[in-house]
């Protein structure tokens, strides 16, 4: 790793040296460009010079002084070239400095060379021109001939002979100048020097071109070095953090399975003791010894309280609180809170009450339990920091932003305004005092934040202190057209039934907790067996046919889940199973449901959450006991609920899918096809719909779970994804030797009646449309 580091430093450094080397000839590049420049214009005016001295010695009109002076100005400019040039040299790796002074050096002596031969070659041709002087008048007219002419001549006059011998001579010497300054190297070396630049111009512009790419590549190779070191680092941090965050996921698994033993430790003794405490309130008519037993129920159910807090806010660390979404009415809501916190408000003489705009016509879609949590902690804080006056729930819901919002006011303690913004941490309360005088872990408002926020919603609080608090709730909720059956309503108003006692075999290891389930039950009518594992409890069943099991889940031998598990796939029994277990966490009950039991009850158990449960199941006892050819004690006819045909008037017609079912639209261009289609749909259904209630009637699986799976097959096909859904649902259910309640199996009928009559008005529209097309075509 250390190696790798180094190595794209060199790279990077590598980059620099040759981008650095790379600027500098292409600064030398473009002086190079400069010198050639000034090098052309002295180069052209001092042969300018020399042409101008050359047409002089021809005779033309020129000014020798002008020659003369232009020589001088040039010389001066040379002296300022070849200084500068010397002196601004940006070559810093000295490589074309002197191929670059020696370039100079060479043009500044054959420059200096042209210009003092043009001024010899000017001072010749006055001189010549001087000589022409000299001659007697009498022979200046032959002198104005040619040299070679004159010479030629036999002139007696001496000193005229002397002239031409002269001025031959001078001739000459012009000659010998003008040929030396015209011919050879001497007159192609302004040509020479600009060549010599432009090659070193070219190759330095090369050499700088080579050396950026070999920068980039360098500074490409540091870039990806540099990629391949962060990759091994972030790997290196991966692989880290996977390692810790396997650590935290043990560590969470470890405090989850701590929380489930604890609370199933906790649970159980502590069914043993509610039980009891129960049973002793019921048996005695001593007014201290029911005090007492109320002191240790409210005890109790303060611990089971503190622990149900404990678990919840874990399952809010972990991120494990799921919202659920389901139909339901607001008084399904409210009415638990207030029915079971009023007594407790009319013990203090404190007024409860229910301001609500909400109409009882409206149905919900959301997680009712986890709202009516929210309720309970606040309105149950409300009454208990309330010593006289009222708490009031006010409820309302904005259609137009669909949104419900919840005012709880109380006129208690108050909180002070610094403590506000402390009462949602967990572990925190208004005031230390408050856990002493009061009781509570502090999480229940934690646990409620993070619930309402878990849901897209917000709570927020306003405080006067002696005065009073009101909390506020805004939560998201749709509002669908669904029929809700009303469980809670059933549940608090049980129905008359012609079964007075049940069947119940209780299976569980622990004594104290199968005396205290057995002693409720008996209490409520029943006739009980106990069966101490689960192998015990399956030989029960085999011998006797039991309308109820109350299964445990830890025990020896064969534990409650592989009870369950041989019970509904290998006797494949219908028998009605009610899971009992110590764990809260939804997992457990999960399994329990997905394993085949009907219901799960939650320890400590409570003698009114075991008749809620009975009552809820009241219609399946009798079913069952039907089908078992078993007379109902005390009943004349049979008591059984039964499925039937709704009329017209009676179903949801807005619930029929057919109209919008994609599969049929792939046949609008072929109406006959279509036609076909919707008549063998209208025949899948009848069938199924006398199948399902014959099936359910006569108690038989076999037969429902055959119509069910008609049901949900033409469906599917069919693309009617609710009545798919719940078809599915409970054929799994049959699948698994439990039968489907009653009410869910009634609305599989009225999807169906509902479909099939669209199905029929499309028959008719199918047919008018083409009664009407052959009214057109006669």
């Amino acid at each position: 790793m250390n190696k790798l580091a180094h190595l794209r430093y060199a790279f990077l450094v590598l980059s620099a040296v040759l981008l650095l080397i790379a600027t500098n000839g292409y600064t030398v590049k473009n002086q190079l460009t400069h010198l050639n420049v000034e090098v052309t214009l002295l180069g052209h005016e001092v042969l300018y010079l020399r042409d101008e001295a050359i047409a002089f010695n021809s005779g033309h009109s020129v000014t020798p002084h002008v020659i003369t002076r232009g020589v001088v100005n040039t010389e001066r400019r040379l002296e300022s070239f070849v200084s500068n040039a010397h002196g601004s040299h940006v070559d810093v790796f000295n490589q074309n400095t002197q191929r670059i002074n020696s370039a100079i050096d060479d043009f500044s002596k054959e420059f200096r060379h042209l210009t003092q031969s043009i001024d010899n070659l000017v001072a010749l041709i006055i001189t010549r021109n001087n000589a022409l002087h000299t001659l007697s008048d009498r022979d200046k007219s032959i002198n104005t001939l040619p040299a070679e002419i004159a010479a030629s001549l036999r002139l007696s006059n001496e000193q005229n002979l002397r002239f031409v011998e002269r001025y031959n001579a001078l001739n000459k010497e012009i000659s010998l100048l003008i040929s030396d300054m015209v011919l050879g190297h001497r007159g192609e070396f302004v040509e020479a020097t600009e060549n010599e630049l432009k090659e070193m111009e070219f190759h330095t512009f090369q050499m700088s071109v080579v050396l950026f790419s070999l920068s980039l590549l360098s500074l490409i190779g540091f870039i990806l070095l540099s990629s391949w070191h962060r990759v091994d680092k972030l790997s290196e941090l991966n692989l880290k953090l996977t390692e810790m965050t396997k650590n935290a996921e043990r560590a969470n698994q470890a405090k989850t399975l701590f929380l489930a033993t604890m609370s199933h430790e906790l649970r159980t003794p502590m069914n043993g003791v509610l039980g009891m405490a129960q049973l002793i309130a019921d048996e005695t008519q001593e007014l201290s010894t029911k005090k007492n037993i109320q002191i240790i129920n409210d005890s109790g159910e303060h611990l089971v309280t503190i622990l149900n807090d404990i678990l919840d806010f874990s399952k809010v660390e972990q991120g494990l609180i799921e919202i659920e979404y389901h139909p339901f009415k607001f008084h399904q809501l409210i009415d638990p809170v207030t029915n079971a916190l009023r007594p407790i408000a009319n013990e203090k003489d404190i007024i409860l009450e229910v301001e609500s705009n909400i109409s009882e016509d409206i149905t919900f879609a959301g997680d009712s339990s986890r709202l009516r949590q929210v309720l309970f902690n606040l309105v149950g804080n409300a009454i208990k920091f309330t010593n006289k006056g009222s708490v009031k729930i006010i409820c309302d819901y904005k259609v137009s932003e669909n949104q419900l919002g919840m005012w709880i006011q109380d006129t208690g303690l108050g909180i002070s305004k610094d403590k506000l913004t402390d009462i949602f941490e967990p572990f925190r309360q208004a005031e230390s005092s408050t856990s002493r005088k009061f009781g509570g872990t502090g999480l229940g408002l934690s646990i409620v934040k993070n619930i309402i926020e878990t849901m897209k919603g917000a709570i927020s609080v306003v405080s006067n202190e002696g005065k009073g608090s009101t909390f506020v709730i805004t939560v998201p909720l749709d509002v669908i057209d669904e029929y809700v059956e009303d469980v809670e309503v059933l549940a608090a108003k049980p129905r008359i039934s012609a079964i007075e006692s049940l069947d119940i075999l209780i299976t569980d290891d622990n004594a104290v907790n199968a005396m205290v389930a057995k002693r409720l039950c008996e209490k409520m009518g029943h006739q009980v067996d106990i069966a101490v594992d689960g192998q015990k409890s399956i030989e029960a069943l085999e011998a006797k046919p039991y309308d109820l099991i109350l299964m445990d889940k830890h025990m020896p031998e064969l534990d409650g889940i592989g009870a369950i598990h041989y019970i509904r796939q290998k006797m494949r029994s219908p028998v009605i199973i009610f899971a009992c277990t110590a764990d809260v966490f939804k997992e457990a009950h999960d399994e329990f449901l997905d394993i085949g039991a009907n219901h799960v009850l939650t320890k400590p158990i409570q003698k009114s959450s075991i008749e809620s449960a009975i009552q809820h199941f009241m219609n399946d006892f009798e079913r069952l006991r039907n089908a078992r050819g078993i007379t109902t004690q005390g009943a004349e006819t049979s008591n059984v609920v039964c499925l039937s045909r709704m009329p017209k008037s009676a179903l949801p017609m807005t619930e029929e899918e057919l109209s919008s079912s994609s599969t049929l639209a792939v046949f609008d261009d072929d109406k006959e096809e279509q036609r076909c289609l919707i008549l063998l749909m209208i025949e899948e259904f009848e069938k199924a719909s006398d199948n399902l209630i014959n099936a359910f009637s006569r108690g038989d699986l076999d037969m429902l779970f055959n119509a069910l799976h008609v049901v949900k097959g033409t469906a599917l096909n069919l693309d009617m994804p609710s009545l798919a859904k719940l078809a599915k649902e409970n054929e799994e259910k049959a699948r698994m030797n439990i039968s489907p309640g009653s009410t869910t199996l009634q609305k599989i009928l009225n999807l169906m009646s509902v479909n099939i009559h669209q199905a029929n008005r499309i028959l008719d529209l199918h047919t008018a449309e083409k009664a009407e097309k052959q009214i057109k075509h006669r």
